[in-house]
């Protein structure tokens, strides 16, 4: 999905007349000068109860993997802005229940899951009730981030539930001093910067104390430490401006390293540091997860990456089985590994090796059709290292993993094959009758449009492909009815890379209809729509629209 959340309404979502605005902008202007984010209004209003639940139990899990690993996991949920100042958004706006009561029912979820999940909306709203909120808000009026006093209140909070769970006399102490500096002024908030330069003028800078962090130690601040680790996106990262990420080793007194990341949003910079040698090599005793609450919903940059959950969950276990790989066809700067014919679900391969300058290893899966490349940066060193590398789950297993590193005298001591953890295995098989014309569950659509507010959907451009995983083998029913608006059409049909059939000269106006039984392979499948036309390419049936539509879907179901 685009990080411009525009684009999600010009592709057909049903929306209230009172987010007309945000068709260009994305933002809400509202009372006495406050903007407000897109993301935060529930899919626009249209949010029901269950459409947060799957994010939930991915969080659940990860939480309770982790701490079968020794590390404890604290979600620091932040809440959206509209709870905090719901008096200052638009006439004509109200929130529905299902929003209004978003976070704590999400807070309540986790915590009910076993998750150490912090409660960060009711010390902000604490906050309002003080006299500097006159002054300073706990949210920047501008932008879509807390302001610098709102971050350290979320940072207290964050530390006070961390002493809760974990010994902290077990861990290095590093006094610090968080000094405030002198009131300056916000520069480029981001929720201003969507609007019209016309419209901006219109509004005032926001002031601000900025802070300090530094140690009483002549220890380099933020230096990788296995002990403690924040993650996390923007919020996590506005040093002096939204000090969160100062907050929190100033009030535990210790130091914890920082693997947050800007505008990629809670998933990708989670799965980026468990594949770091520093978490492989050493697990650290907590990991503080920051998620923006608007990122429970499929908005902004928070879709959940296909097959993330057997990826992170081939990184965090460590067992010491697993299936053992031969490695054959050795050379001073190569190593390949041969894949036992039997395994049918591997998801990942953990590798012992060793090179006089093993600074750069790419590994090669080879026998999944085009051979794909996954590269690991580490550190220099002629000992030997521990690799995990988690494979993207594959209709077929690749039949050798290739092992290629910049220095010499590469040697793979062992090498283990792991199957697809259970407790991640159980999130990513679809159940029951999925409806690609409604919501649906654990199954990864590339290729479609928006659902109409008719209820029909469009297939976009010249592939359109359906993806899910399958643990236990049965076959699967599918149902489709579809409308061709473009002469001379042809459809092709694929399942798992094999040929189903084709559909030629179909004739601008004709509909077909058709149900296939399949028999799904164990791990990852696939089912590919190719079409020859489509708007743009060939046709010209909707010039006013700029999608490159092919066919629409009247009707498309999966029986699982």
């Amino acid at each position: 999905m685009k990080s411009v959340l525009v684009l999600v309404l010009l592709c057909g979502l049903a929306v209230a007349t009172s987010f007309g605005e945000f068709t260009q902008t994305g933002v809400s202007q509202g009372k006495n000068g406050w903007l407000f984010h897109i993301a935060e209004f529930g899919a626009y209003q249209n949010e029901q109860p269950q459409d947060i639940e799957e994010k939930l139990n991915y969080i659940a899990a990860i939480a309770q993997l982790l701490k079968t690993q020794g590390t404890q996991l604290v979600v620091a949920l932040v809440p959206a802005k509209i709870h905090l100042y719901t008096n200052q958004l638009p006439d004509g706006l109200p929130l529905t229940s299902t929003i209004k009561s978003r976070y704590e029912r999400a807070l309540g979820y986790l915590q009910k899951a076993g998750v150490t999940a912090v409660d960060l909306l009711t010390p902000m709203r604490q906050g309002q009730r003080l006299q500097e909120e006159t002054v300073y808000p706990v949210y920047q009026k501008l932008d879509h981030h807390f302001s610098s006093r709102g971050a350290l209140i979320a940072a207290k909070a964050v530390a006070d539930t961390v002493r809760q769970v974990v010994n902290l006399a077990q861990l290095p102490r590093t006094p610090f001093i968080l000094k405030a500096q002198s009131q300056e002024f916000y520069e480029q908030p981001s929720l201003l910067g969507r609007l019209p330069k016309v419209e901006q003028n219109k509004y005032k800078k926001e002031a601000f104390i900025p802070y300090e962090l530094t140690q009483t130690s002549n220890q380099l601040l933020n230096k990788p430490s296995p002990a403690m680790v924040l993650v996390g996106s923007s919020a996590s990262k506005g040093g002096r401006l939204w000090p969160f990420e100062y907050g929190i080793p100033y009030y535990l007194g210790t130091e914890v390293a920082n693997a947050a990341q800007i505008g990629r949003g809670p998933w990708l910079p989670l799965e980026e540091y468990l594949s770091d040698l520093s978490y492989q090599q050493q697990r650290p005793k907590v990991i503080i997860w920051q998620l923006w609450e608007a990122f429970l919903l499929d908005v902004d940059q928070a879709e959940l990456p296909e097959y993330w959950a057997a990826r992170l969950g081939a990184l965090i276990e460590d067992k010491s089985g697993g299936t053992t790989l031969s490695v054959v066809s050795p050379t001073p700067t190569s190593q390949e590994i041969a894949v036992p014919s039997g395994l049918t679900a591997l998801d990942s391969i953990v590798v012992e090796v060793s090179s006089q300058k093993l600074e750069r290893l790419v590994v090669e899966l080879v026998g999944v059709g085009q051979a794909r490349k996954v590269i690991f940066r580490l550190a220099a060193s002629n000992t030997k290292q521990r690799i995990k590398i988690p494979l993207m789950l594959e209709a077929q297993v690749p039949k050798t993993i290739r092992l290629l590193a910049g220095g010499q005298n590469l040697k793979v001591h062992r090498a283990y094959g792991y199957g697809l953890h259970p407790i991640m295995a159980g999130l990513l098989e679809p159940k029951g009758q999925q409806n690609l014309l409604q919501r649906t569950s654990r199954v990864h659509l590339t290729g479609f449009a928006e659902i109409e507010a008719n209820g029909v959907r469009w297939a976009v451009g010249p592939e359109t492909s359906v993806g899910f995983f399958i643990q236990q083998a049965h076959p699967i029913r599918l149902e489709l009815d579809l409308y061709n608006p473009i002469a001379n059409q042809e459809i092709r049909w694929y399942f798992n890379g094999q040929w189903l059939e084709t559909w030629q000269a179909l004739a601008a106006g004709e509909q077909r209809q058709r149900q296939w039984t399949l028999q799904p392979v164990l791990g990852k499948n696939t089912l590919k729509m190719m079409v020859k036309h489509h708007n743009g390419f060939g046709s010209d049936f909707a010039q006013d629209d700029p999608r490159q539509l092919s066919v629409m879907f009247n009707r498309f179901e999966i029986g699982f």
